[in-house]
């Protein structure tokens, strides 16, 4: 028995030396780039490698991470190719974010989505971006961000993006289940380098052949956010008054919302309710007077229905149902409708909370 029990001790023990070896043997890819060179009419692809050196842990060392490209005409090529620069193996389960190039994302997102499918070995919740105004490999290269890992970087602003609602966490998973959805467009948040340094920019709109059609301004990127229920932390302001040249704003944070769509074969009516909260008050309005929240109830509905208005615009001039117009309307009555000739009829309440007290919008108003 105790011949069993001292074998068994040594099993275990070179056991966990065997994975020891294996794990030192591996490149833990965090951030992945793909591009494509027309000229060679190649994919190429950029791996964000994190720096397993020793040294790495020294504050006097910046090089927290490396980084190995490959080529190829096919997205399998490219990625395999990128073996031959590194003699570790390359793992991609640890992967937080893929940056695609405008052009990839306009011509190619088919490809990239079929190859991510078919490999076991990646995982599927990293989050996907579209380079804004820059090729993919110039963000993941960035060295401005705090975080030395770009894409250790890029991953905390879009989870930390409650400030600012730009932007959408669309990770793979989420991405596929759109992509197979045959009546649901899709929709990419975006990523652009300005002033040496990286900002989360708008959102990507494709349309129905997964082409890459538009990206959203900073009001319609909102307004997105609203439509598609994924709202965070939207923030509308309202001019009160100018005063020596000096503009002055009332803004509110939208906090809360509830969203209904009801839609017939020619018409698509949406009903929102909006819960708010007053954040500047530059026109010193009196908030304990209930008729001034009626007041600035009453503009805000109009600013944010003429968002939504021109946002709905968008997307019908772009060919672009990310709203799932088409999907919502299939399910409920079993056949297609024309997304171009719907007519839209968007309701705004915007109910706004002050000190704990709610006032609703009079109909008189």
């Amino acid at each position: 028995m105790k011949k069993i029990i001292i074998l068994l001790f040594f099993i275990f023990l070179s056991c966990s030396c065997c994975d020891y070896k294996e794990l030192n043997n591996l490149a833990i890819v965090s951030g992945i780039a793909i591009y494509f060179d027309n000229e060679k009419n190649n994919f190429k692809v950029t791996f964000e490698v994190l720096n397993d050196d020793e040294e790495s842990d020294n504050s006097k060392n910046d090089n927290r991470a490396y980084y190995v490209s490959g080529s190829g005409k096919t997205v399998t090529e490219a990625f395999n190719s990128t073996n031959l620069e590194i003699s570790k193996i390359l793992y991609l389960r640890h992967v937080k974010i893929m940056i695609m190039s405008e052009e990839i994302a306009t011509k190619k997102s088919n490809q990239i989505i079929d190859y991510f499918i078919r490999n076991p070995n990646i995982n599927n919740m990293f989050y996907m971006l579209v380079a804004k105004e820059n090729d993919a490999k110039t963000i993941l290269k960035s060295t401005s961000t705090e975080n030395k890992v770009v894409s250790e970087s890029l991953y905390n602003m879009i989870e930390n993006t409650s400030s600012e609602n730009l932007s959408l966490k669309i990770n793979l998973e989420d991405f596929v289940d759109l992509n197979v959805n045959p009546m649901q467009d899709l929709y990419l948040p975006t990523v652009t380098k300005k002033n040496d340094k990286l900002k989360l920019e708008g959102i990507a709109i494709f349309n129905n052949k997964n082409e890459l059609k538009d990206i959203l301004s900073y009001s319609e990127s909102q307004a997105i956010n609203i439509l598609l229920n994924k709202n965070r932390n939207a923030f509308y302001k309202y001019k009160c008054s100018s005063e020596n040249g000096e503009d002055k704003y009332v803004i509110i944070n939208i906090y809360k919302q509830k969203l209904k769509f009801n839609i017939t074969n020619s018409n698509a009516n949406i009903n929102i309710n909006l819960m708010a909260r007053i954040e500047e008050n530059q026109c010193n309005y009196d908030l304990k007077n209930k008729n001034n929240y009626y007041k600035l109830q009453n503009k805000f509905n109009k600013i944010i229905k003429k968002d939504l208005d021109k946002t709905i615009e968008t997307l019908i001039n772009n060919d672009s149902d990310v709203l799932g117009i088409n999907f919502k309307y299939y399910k409920n009555n079993n056949k297609k409708l024309n997304f171009e000739k719907i007519n839209y009829n968007i309701n705004v309440n915007t109910s706004i909370n002050k000190n704990g007290l709610i006032f609703e919008v009079k109909k008189k108003w």
